[in-house]
């Protein structure tokens, strides 16, 4: 299949967009509250990583689909390092906001 030239104008930023997620994931890994557990949280992060440059150069995935592994890895580079359930979404609401979610907003929001 040959790339039009926008599609393969995509590529680069795409590959960009990959090297900025291994980078988060290496920042993630520094210090990291729960270490024990980042090997088991990370290793499927990095087959992920492996998979989607290969997807970014061939360009298997549409912009917005692309897009959206990235924002998911993005999340879950952040919920990992905090072994999702220790998160602390309170300390940084009170801090940015003032507020705190209450524990039955937090149960609400969990079970979706």
């Amino acid at each position: 299949m040959k790339l039009t030239d926008k599609k393969a104008a995509e590529i680069p930023t795409r590959i960009g967009l990959v090297i900025v997620t291994a980078v988060l994931l290496a920042l993630s890994l520094i210090r990291p509250p729960f270490p024990v557990e980042q090997a088991l949280q990370h290793a499927p992060t990095v087959v992920a990583l492996g998979l989607l440059l290969v997807a970014a150069q061939k360009n298997w995935l549409k912009t917005p689909a692309f897009c959206c592994v990235i924002a998911f890895l993005w999340l879950h580079i952040l919920g990992a390092r905090y072994i999702y359930s220790f998160v602390p979404y309170d300390d940084w609401l009170d801090g940015l906001f003032g507020i705190r979610l209450s524990d039955w907003f937090r149960l609400a929001a969990e079970s979706l």
